[in-house]
């Protein structure tokens, strides 16, 4: 993969770098946060080189890259020339779940490596003392372990950082009032157990050491109170006037008000998981186990960060998410190999086979985006896997000590003093070995290699019936497509757009149209509708997946002359009017109106012919899609 090339194409494929907001990577994903996201064309990055997918989900319009994702980031522009670039003036936000996945996703995405590093050290050390290596009474022991419960005694302080900077608060200010809660003599005075009081109000004793919940609330109140100051302080003593009016109220209001009621609700949550866990912990670990490549799929899974954390800091382990993380990381894997082992496409095979690697070790996107989810089949025989080893872990309590990608490199993740790593070790087995059998049994539809498939389209083809048929020997199945429009055909490599004419998408035909309504080539479901409308995905029940886009870079157009006549999840039928679009408002636009249909699961299928004269009409039999040997 050339790095500077692909990241110069997602650059500008997301709007350039003046629609950046913000960019940051994590393990796998480019996460951008975009003033615009109808600039952004999704279908263009899926073609790039190094992309395995797009998701836009959780306020983030994320690029999968998979191990690869850091050099790609460091040949982007830097987030903060990206944001302070062709400024905009900001839409007022709506709250939305979406909102919500946002800020908790930038309040503890940055804290994990702490968190994960002094939890590994932790291990370190219990494997020592375990060993003989180091004695828990020496001193070395001592200033190594305080070294690790540092990040999860002044947890708050790295909250209260991370939460400064996402809601553009001052971070010294906030790091200073959550400090506060932790300082000595202020700790030795709730331990002595006397009534408190400040300003003759009664101050309620609480344990702020590994707390999230009241730091989160303490800043957010305190951002209001930082611009109070700002506006009532004269320019002349603002420099320490306004600080000094945001701790002084700041304070008293975290340790009178905000502290209790956030301790209150922190040792709620932990209370709440701790009973899950003890009760049905089985049934918790299992659903989660299944259900957690859909999170993945979705970019919703960092969603569970701050449970994986508060459970760690308190009460010191995490029996349900890492645990379902390294049922569902294990499965994958097997899922990919199960595919190598079967498939004879040369290509799928060394996916399947390194994507089962990076999986085995904590990553699991590349053997998701790459074999499972593409071939159905094999997500499914994981899930199952998966949700047969979380039961197992489930019943037999297994514990994660670390805040960490569960895999191979970290499996002492799970070391404990107990039987706590061989209950690791046996789940991760149960989870590869019934996925492996299951996605052998179920089997998959083995793609043939792409240069074995051919579209022609010079010739007229005989019209073929419209329902599926298998030949006599059973070892085909053909499926016809029909046109979508009235205009003129023309083959994929005549269309303007690089994208399309190397069918980066998959193949296809191209339509010049001639009226302005689109109508539905077969049976399926709409699946996406587009948010600008000049595109949709249709799904049959024979596994075609189509995608159809009117004109060339239309979706700059952000819906304007276009006018959808179904939606997302909508049933359709062959002949279904599906979009009524404006020929002349694309070309006032100046845009190209040539219309591609494109089989997006073109490796699904050994041959694809076209069949369409140069003029079409609605329901013109357009093309055949063979399944299986010929």
């Amino acid at each position: 993969m050339n790095y500077k090339e692909t990241a110069s194409q997602i650059l500008n494929g997301v709007g350039g770098q003046g629609n950046i907001e913000n960019v940051y990577h994590c393990s796998t994903r480019l996460r951008f946060k975009l003033k615009d996201d109808a600039k952004a064309n999704k279908t263009e990055i899926e073609g790039i080189n190094g992309v395995i997918g797009v998701v836009n989900s959780g306020g983030q319009f994320q690029v999968i890259i998979g191990n690869d994702v850091s050099y790609v980031y460091r040949e982007l522009p830097q987030s903060g020339d990206a944001s302070t670039s062709n400024k905009e003036t900001p839409s007022k936000k709506k709250f939305s779940a979406g909102s919500i996945l946002e800020v908790i996703a930038a309040i503890f995405q940055p804290l994990v490596p702490a968190v994960s590093g002094a939890g590994m050290l932790k291990v370190l050390l219990l494997l020592c003392s375990m060993t003989g290596i180091l004695s828990i009474d020496s001193q070395t022991y001592i200033i190594l372990n305080n070294l690790a419960d540092a990040a999860f005694y002044f947890l708050p302080v790295l909250v209260a950082y991370s939460t400064a900077v996402k809601f553009k608060s001052s971070v010294p200010l906030a790091m200073t009032v959550s400090a506060a809660l932790l300082h000595p003599k202020i700790t030795a005075l709730f331990a002595e157990g006397n009534p408190l009081s400040l300003f003759g109000i009664p101050v309620t004793p609480a344990n702020y050491g590994g707390q999230v919940v009241p730091i989160i609330l303490i800043v957010l109140f305190m951002g209001y109170i930082q611009r109070f100051a700002d506006k009532v302080s004269p320019s002349v003593v603002k420099i320490f006037l306004s600080p000094l009016i945001v701790i002084l109220i700041t304070g008293p209001v975290a340790l009178l008000a905000l502290g209790p009621i956030g301790v209150f609700l922190g040792n709620g949550l932990t209370e709440g998981i701790l009973l899950i866990q003890q009760h049905v912990g089985f049934v918790a670990v299992a659903i989660l186990a299944v259900l957690m490549p859909i999170f993945v799929s979705l970019g919703i899974h960092k969603v569970f960060i701050p449970i994986m954390v508060s459970s760690i800091a308190n009460p010191g382990y995490d029996m349900l998410i890492l645990v379902a993380h390294l049922c569902s990381n294990f499965a994958q894997s097997a899922a990919s190999f199960a595919v190598a082992t079967r498939t004879k496409n040369k290509s799928l095979r060394q996916l399947a086979i390194s994507s089962g690697v990076t999986a085995s070790f904590g990553i699991s996107e590349p053997a998701l985006y790459g074999v499972t989810m593409k071939l159905k089949k094999p997500l499914y025989a994981a899930m199952a896997g998966a949700g047969i080893a979380g039961i197992f872990a489930g019943l037999m309590q297994l514990k994660a000590y670390v805040t960490v990608g569960p895999g191979l490199a970290s499996l002492p993740m799970f070391v404990g003093e107990d039987n706590n790593f061989l209950i690791a070790i046996i789940t991760l087995i149960i989870s590869f070995i019934a996925t492996f059998i299951i996605a052998r049994f179920i089997g998959f539809n083995d793609p043939v290699d792409s240069n074995a498939e051919t579209v022609n389209t010079p010739g007229a083809q005989p019209e073929v019936n419209v329902s599926s048929q298998t030949a006599a020997s059973g070892k085909t199945e053909t499926v016809n497509l029909f046109a979508p429009l009235r205009g003129e055909s023309i083959p994929l490599s005549e269309v303007s757009d690089e994208v399309f004419s190397k069918e980066m998408m998959g193949k296809g035909i191209a339509f010049l149209p001639e009226d302005n309504i689109l109508y539905s080539p077969m049976d399926g479901i709409v699946s996406p509708l587009y948010k600008s409308k000049h595109a949709l995905g249709l799904v049959s029940d024979n596994g075609v997946e189509l995608l159809i886009h009117i004109g060339i870079d239309t979706v700059k157009m952000k819906g304007s002359g276009f006018k959808a006549l179904v939606n997302t999840g909508d049933a359709v039928s062959k002949g279904d009017k599906l979009i009524e679009f404006d020929r002349d408002a694309i070309k006032a636009f100046g845009l190209d109106t040539t219309t591609m249909m494109i089989v997006t699961n073109t490796d699904q299928f050994s041959e694809i012919k076209g069949n369409s004269p140069a003029s079409v009409q609605p329901g013109d039999a357009i093309m055949t899609l063979t399944k299986g040997e010929i």
